[in-house]
């Protein structure tokens, strides 16, 4: 529960930021919201790091649970594999299969999150918005999700943000209202939120911590094959843009010529994502 509530953060910045973003973007173009963006993590996440981040649980008397208490009875060891004994075992590559889905499909929608949306007549300020309820969702799940860890096996909870992705990338070929495109908002928000509840806690309570750095080194390496992956099916899919992106002529042809298809696409899209998820 403690690592879900820390995981919350990356929710509540989803629903400050892209409004302000937006706002950056219209002042003075990306290179100055990027820009600004960076100042502004450098001036607060190095300070914080540097004076406030603690180490190991035990430094402070304290000791970590490592999972659900009735599944660990006092005095149990902390298991301690190396990153060759997780690479053996089932869960690792079930955990790790989840991470990939989960940052492709989510990478892939939320890159062409505006194009998605606009393909159902859904306005800019509407798609800006949505990111709102995909936040407060995010929230919700993972603050809702993070007791389950503590009670369940937490890889069986992988169904949970699995069967929203899933929804999520069928449902977006068929939004065509602002009412919609929270719904779809909402089910995206809930894969990630149960999600990194899941992730933050479930590599401790299977693999220990002795050896988290390399086995989290190999998942994080998973994972942004995953998010560079995700976007491709995207591109490919609609009239073949990545061929084209060299050529301001190729994309007016493809902006002209693909119009009457951008529905059609969406859904072919998004049963095809479903699929995959599942």
């Amino acid at each position: 529960m403690a690592a879900t509530a820390a995981s919350v953060g990356v929710a509540l910045g989803g629903v400050a930021f892209p409004p302000v973003i937006e706002a950056l973007i219209r002042a003075g173009g990306w290179r100055y919201a990027y820009l600004t963006l960076g100042v502004v993590v450098a001036g607060t996440m190095l300070p914080v790091g540097l004076l406030l981040f603690r180490g190991r649980p035990e430094q402070f008397g304290l000791s970590p649970d490592l999972g659900a208490p009735r599944q660990r009875p006092p005095g149990t060891a902390e298991p301690a594999f190396t990153r060759a004994g997780a690479l053996r075992t089932a869960v690792f590559w079930t955990l790790s299969l989840a991470n990939l889905l989960i940052n492709a499909l989510g990478t892939g929608l939320l890159l062409n999150h505006f194009d998605l949306l606009s393909r159902g007549g859904v306005a800019r300020e509407a798609a800006v918005i949505a990111f709102a309820p995909l936040s407060i969702t995010q929230v919700v799940a993972a603050v809702g999700i993070g007791p389950l860890v503590d009670r369940f096996v937490p890889h069986r909870l992988l169904v949970l943000p699995m069967t929203s992705m899933a929804f999520a990338c069928l449902f977006v070929g068929t939004v065509a209202s602002p009412t919609g495109a929270f719904v779809y908002a909402s089910a995206l928000g809930f894969a990630y939120g149960s999600f990194q509840a899941i992730n933050a806690a479930v590599y401790a309570h299977y693999f220990g911590r002795e050896h988290a750095g390399e086995i989290r080194g190999m998942t994080f390496v998973i994972t942004l094959v995953g998010a560079a992956l995700g976007p491709l099916p995207f591109g490919c899919r609609t009239r073949r843009l990545l061929p084209r992106v060299g050529s301001r002529r190729g994309l007016v042809r493809y902006r002209d010529g693909g119009e009457h298809r951008r529905r059609s696409t969406g859904g072919r899209l998004g049963r095809g994502l479903m699929v995959v998820a599942l």
